[in-house]
């Protein structure tokens, strides 16, 4: 089985910036969209991300691709819109592994690749 992580860029630090609600808004907003395209059984919390589990590496690289970009499509309030600069709708970052651990060490590669 293949593992993946996604999670809100920079969501560790924003998160002091952001009141409880919004946090959680954003957070649930993310599961909604994992939820719908992987089924909730397989989607779990994994510290500041979600992780999902699948056989297909093509299916489930596919899958997140679609939960990033409908993130960006999300709608923000005015708080959360001014934490996250200039971008519409919620930076999210994934990463692929045979494990949690690796799954989230490439989350965070390709999260230092897109830069600030």
């Amino acid at each position: 089985m293949h593992r993946a992580t996604v999670g809100i860029d920079d969501i560790e630090r924003t998160s002091l910036d952001l009141p409880k609600g919004e946090f959680l808004n954003l957070n649930g907003q993310l599961r909604e969209l994992l939820n719908k395209e992987f089924g909730s059984l397989r989607v779990h919390k994994y510290r500041f991300a979600f992780t999902v589990g699948h056989h297909c590496h093509d299916t489930l690289v596919a899958g997140l691709l679609r939960v990033q970009y409908y993130a960006k499509q999300m709608k923000t309030t005015p708080v959360v819109s001014d934490i996250f600069d200039d971008t519409q709708g919620v930076p999210v970052t994934w990463g692929v592994g045979d494990t949690n651990s690796e799954a989230d060490s490439d989350r965070t590669k390709r999260r230092t690749l897109k830069g600030p």
